[in-house]
């Protein structure tokens, strides 16, 4: 909430670096530490492609480049989520208005703004190469979508809660969602039939993982 990204070291939990630029809450950020780039998504409106991450002693310090979350005034458009396809230079910002904005982050240019939730977007996947994305939003649904078009490909309905997190086995034709409902759900991208709901938790589930 102190708008900034920091950098830490796992071995001894000193912190390396501190990423300042955005003027709201960071609420996601993604890394690719091969080429010490990352994109944060925030409250702000913004995304932010870093360059330059922990590039050791006398290295030059990290640079951004902020992208508008999408056409129009930012603060009605905060990014809550992020997902990037580092090998495509992609990345999809899902926003607080229910569209989900998809960004060439190497040019840098918007590419499409991609509507369908009534509510914000909490989560995004993408798979640039299979040409699909996934969204799962506060009006409870997950979207499947034909990310080169915009198109929404299937919808999910089933969570009775705002859906937080997604997990997707895009190779499996799998998807498991986190709920405000107390409940994971496993999904099948193909037929779009719910596989599973699983129960036991007392309250809200904010973030999933699997092995």
């Amino acid at each position: 909430w102190d708008r900034t990204l920091a950098v830490w070291s796992l071995e001894d939990g000193s912190q390396l670096q501190v990423l300042s630029g955005h003027t709201s809450q960071v609420l996601s950020v993604k890394a690719d530490w091969q080429t010490r780039s990352a994109v944060s998504a925030s409250a702000d409106g913004t995304l932010r492609v870093w360059r330059g991450i922990c590039g050791g002693d006398g290295a030059p310090a990290a640079s951004s480049v902020a992208l508008a979350a999408s056409r129009g005034e930012l603060a009605e458009h905060g990014a809550f989520c992020v997902d990037v396809d580092w090998a495509s230079g992609h990345a999809l910002a899902g926003l607080a208005n229910g569209s989900c904005a998809l960004w060439n982050i190497g040019s840098p240019s918007l590419v499409a703004t991609i509507s369908g939730h009534s509510r914000a977007v909490w989560d995004v996947s993408l798979h640039w190469a299979g040409g699909r994305a996934m969204s799962a939003g506060a009006d409870m649904d997950i979207r499947l979508w034909d990310v080169h078009c915009g198109v929404a490909l299937r919808v999910f309905e089933g969570h009775s809660g705002i859906v937080w997190q997604l997990l997707v086995d895009w190779a499996e034709g799998i998807v498991v969602s986190a709920s405000h409902d107390a409940t994971l759900r496993v999904w099948d991208l193909g037929g779009g039939h719910c596989r599973r709901t699983m129960r036991g938790h007392a309250k809200s589930i904010f973030g999933l993982t699997a092995v």
